[in-house]
């Protein structure tokens, strides 16, 4: 039986409609999609938002107010996701197994003071997976930081 090789990308992240605003930073591998992506991103903040290596962020909208910032870790994946921000908020790494590995959150207290704003979907179908990191397939390097 023969072993699947993974190779990285070590090419820079990038927005699939232009240029990223001056003060947002993406890692290798990253890739944001939506031509409406930044259409909220009102951030005056260095480095208001940091995505991490080898993301994807499919149809995802930035709505940052003038002070908010963002940090999201590695290897995450979001699809049709509006990330609203006015302070800070911080993803780590591989957020959808830390979404799969625990019980859905309870909503009651948050929906008593403001509300019931939206219904969680879909959530029953999580389900963690290995990240590729270990285990029996290799990782090809492709280039390294000097």
């Amino acid at each position: 039986m023969s072993q699947q090789e993974h190779t990285l990308s070590t090419e820079p992240g990038h927005w699939a409609h232009g240029a990223f605003p001056a003060n947002v930073r993406a890692g290798a591998g990253t890739l944001v999609t939506g031509d409406l992506a930044f259409k909220r991103f009102h951030s005056k903040q260095a480095d208001a938002l940091v995505l991490g290596s080898h993301c994807t962020m499919d149809g995802v909208h930035f709505d940052l107010g003038e002070q908010g910032r963002a940090v999201i870790g590695d290897y995450c994946y979001w699809t049709n996701v509006v990330l609203l921000c006015e302070l800070e908020v911080r993803v780590g790494n591989l957020a959808i197994n830390a979404l799969a590995g625990r019980s859905a959150p309870d909503y009651r207290l948050l929906n008593l003071r403001h509300g019931e704003r939206f219904q969680p979907q879909d959530m029953e179908n999580l389900q963690p997976l290995p990240a590729g990191l270990i285990g029996t397939s290799p990782i090809t390097v492709l280039a390294e930081m000097p």
